[in-house]
C-alpha cells in the first residue's frame, strides 16, 4: 500500500485521469517505465561537443610528441604545453559533467593533477619496472 498526502494524491489522480487510466495503472506505469532521459541544455551539449573536438586535437598532439620521443628526441616545451592543455581540458570536462542531468562518474581528474607535480612527466603513475638482461 502506498500513502500520499491529499494534495499529492489529487495531482496524481488528475494526471491519471488526463492519461485515461486508473490511479493504480498510472502509478504502475510510472514505476515500470524506467528512468526518463533528462534534457541537456544546448549550452552544455555545445560545451561537450567543443570538448570532444579539443580532446581529439590534443590526442593528435600527444601522439606526435610520443612518436618524436620514441625516435630519440628529447622532451621540449611542446610536451609541457600539451600536458597543461590536457589538464585544462580535463577541468572543463569535469565542469561540464557536473551538470545535474549527467550521471556521476569517478574522479579521474586527480590523475591529471598528480602529473602536474612532475613537470615534463607525461604519465600519471610510477614508471613500469625495466626489463632486460641482468
Amino acid at each position: 500500500m502506498v500513502r500520499f498526502a491529499e494534495a499529492e494524491y489529487e495531482v496524481i489522480a488528475a494526471r491519471a485521469a488526463s492519461a485515461g487510466v486508473s490511479v493504480q495503472r498510472f502509478l504502475a506505469g510510472a514505476a515500470l517505465a524506467g528512468p526518463r532521459p533528462v534534457p541537456v541544455p544546448p549550452a552544455v551539449a555545445g560545451e561537450l561537443a567543443a570538448l570532444r573536438r579539443l580532446t581529439a586535437s590534443l590526442g593528435n598532439n600527444v601522439s606526435q610528441i610520443a612518436r618524436a620521443l620514441k625516435s630519440g628526441a628529447r622532451p621540449d616545451a611542446s610536451a609541457t604545453a600539451a600536458a597543461g592543455a590536457v589538464r585544462r581540458v580535463m577541468r572543463r570536462i569535469d565542469a561540464a559533467l557536473a551538470y545535474p542531468g549527467i550521471p556521476a562518474r569517478r574522479n579521474d581528474s586527480a590523475a591529471a593533477e598528480r602529473s602536474a607535480d612532475y613537470p615534463g612527466k607525461t604519465g600519471t603513475g610510477p614508471a613500469p619496472p625495466r626489463r632486460g638482461p641482468g
